[in-house]
């Protein structure tokens, strides 16, 4: 009984550990996408005010 409550934990152990990597994999991912995402949507907001500015010239 003590060995199969020791192998559980054990597992469990090994379970919490990839669960960990993968979130911090996920995470890492959708920040990265989110800095890209801010970085173009900055740009087009910029481009945007350069051609209303030429408009109003």
């Amino acid at each position: 009984m003590n060995d199969d409550l020791s192998a559980l934990n054990v597992e469990i152990g090994g379970f919490r550990r990839q669960a960990n990597d993968h979130f911090a994999s996920a995470h890492h991912t959708a920040r990265a996408h989110h800095d890209s995402l801010h970085r173009a949507l900055t740009d087009l907001t910029h481009l945007v005010e350069r051609l209303m500015t030429r408009l109003d010239a």
